[in-house]
């Protein structure tokens, strides 16, 4: 393995380790790198399904990134060009920074010669990847994985008066300190998860109506798509529902009927980190990821 370093276009310091391959590539396969991306609070050395995956993926003659984005860990403080450290982390992250950390991973990739990249993003960082594809055109990017996603908009809530109340109230909070000149602030949430986050970060992600529900974006993917889902995450029918997987096996179907290159698939026992499933979760990426076309 090699250690990582990449500067985005607006000057923040990232680290991942790279895995060149260890087997020959299928000729078949349209793929020859897979960059991982971590979920909110992650980073690129957690343990997990990502790194129960590499042995498989890198004897398949597909190098692998695992990758920091700038939402690794709780917070963390970088100086730049100015005199004053950024903010970053899940604590201080903005959704629509991320593209620049997408992007300067898979121009790390494509220095090393890949031409035919997949993103493979966990929980937020599934959410990220979708986005990435939907708002940028990469030519080396040729497929997506989202594990996870969960969706953001407030359409989750509709059946949840109580929950997205709450929600509701942590976002007055937050503005109110944004008001204050108090962005930066940070606050203890419960919704939609139990969270250390800045006003301007909550604000960002929960307060505007769908902005960065993946559901949206996925039409305008250009890519083959695989949205898997865990079936521990409300999916099984003896699972209790979880708000922000909650209808995943109706509008996942739905909205591939118009939408032929999106591919989902339930994990049975999975829960969101996929314990004890990282081995059937790996074989499914693998699967179709073989059935990318060449470009």
């Amino acid at each position: 393995m090699e250690l990582a370093r990449v500067v985005t276009a607006d000057k923040v310091r990232l680290e991942g380790l790279w895995y060149p391959a260890t087997g020959a590539a299928k000729e078949a396969d349209g793929i020859d790198a897979v960059i991982m991306h971590h979920g909110v609070g992650g980073n690129f050395y957690a343990a997990g399904f990502f790194e129960d995956s590499l042995a498989a993926l890198t004897a398949r003659g597909i190098a692998v990134l695992r990758a920091n984005n700038r939402g690794h860990d709780g917070l963390f403080r970088q100086y730049g060009a100015g005199p004053a450290p950024l903010l970053l982390g899940a604590a201080y992250e903005l959704m629509d920074d991320s593209r620049h950390d997408y992007r300067a991973w898979l121009d790390f990739a494509a220095a090393r010669g890949c031409r035919r990249i997949a993103l493979w993003g966990h929980s937020l960082g599934a959410v990220k990847a979708i986005y990435f594809a939907a708002k940028e055109q990469y030519p080396a990017l040729a497929a997506v994985v989202a594990s996870s996603p969960p969706r953001f908009g407030h359409i989750t809530y509709a059946d949840k008066p109580e929950e997205f109340a709450a929600l509701q109230a942590h976002v007055k909070d937050a503005q109110a300190l944004i008001a204050a000149g108090k962005g930066t602030q940070l606050m203890q949430v419960m919704k939609p998860i139990p969270l250390t986050i800045s006003a301007a970060s909550y604000v960002d992600k929960y307060a505007s109506v769908d902005d960065f529900d993946y559901t949206r974006h996925i039409p305008a993917v250009p890519v083959p798509l695989l949205v898997t889902i865990g079936g521990r995450e409300g999916v099984d029918p003896t699972a209790a529902p979880i708000i922000p997987f909650a209808g995943a096996t109706a509008y996942l179907p739905a909205i591939g009927r118009d939408n032929p290159h999106l591919q989902h698939a339930f994990i049975a026992n999975g829960d969101h980190m996929y314990t004890g499933v990282a081995a059937a979760l790996c074989d499914t990426v693998i699967d179709f990821l073989g059935r990318v076309p060449r470009r």
